[in-house]
């Protein structure tokens, strides 16, 4: 099926609900180069790369494996002091990753590894977000397409993959 998501909403119905309808007791392969697509409507993902079927699982399964973690983004005040928000993050998340410094924001990545500290870090960015100049903030999962694009990265530079299943 091409453009499976177009097709679906010809149908008159959200996605989920209408291709849960269709897909009720059968086995649908969608081919999409639309992560998007892939993580709403799949059950199972497969990732091919260099014309080999290379992975297969579900969403969750593959953005545990193949995932950067989660992206936090921080919208900074003119007065925002970037130095000191860092450290903060820093405190809490060692091994956070600082991905943007432009304009009006500020982004890192979490690992997942450190996701039980998440909570305090909020908390903390939440409480002295006026003194550190934030104007909001907010963290978000990896996507399937990052998931993707991470997946056919390495695979371009490794000799040889061992494929992954999760079934």
């Amino acid at each position: 099926m091409s453009q499976p998501l177009e097709w679906i909403w010809s149908q008159g119905e959200p996605p989920g609900i209408s291709f849960s309808r269709k897909k009720n007791g059968r086995t649908i392969l969608i081919t999409t180069h639309y992560m998007d697509e892939a993580d709403l409507l799949g059950d199972r993902v497969a990732i091919m790369a260099k014309g080999d079927l290379q992975c297969c699982g579900s969403s969750l399964f593959l953005k545990q494996k193949y995932g950067a973690g989660y992206h936090m983004v921080i919208v900074k005040e003119p007065y925002c002091k970037a130095g000191e928000i860092a450290c903060l993050i820093y405190h809490y998340v060692p091994s956070a990753i600082l991905e943007n410094n432009i304009g009006a924001e500020l982004s890192f990545i979490l690992p997942k590894e450190y996701v039980n500290r998440f909570e305090t870090l909020f908390a903390e960015l939440e409480n002295h977000g006026v003194k550190l100049g934030i104007a909001s903030f907010g963290a978000s999962i990896t996507t399937m397409e990052e998931v993707f694009l991470k997946f056919v990265s390495e695979s371009a530079t490794a000799p040889h993959i061992t494929p992954c299943w999760n079934t």
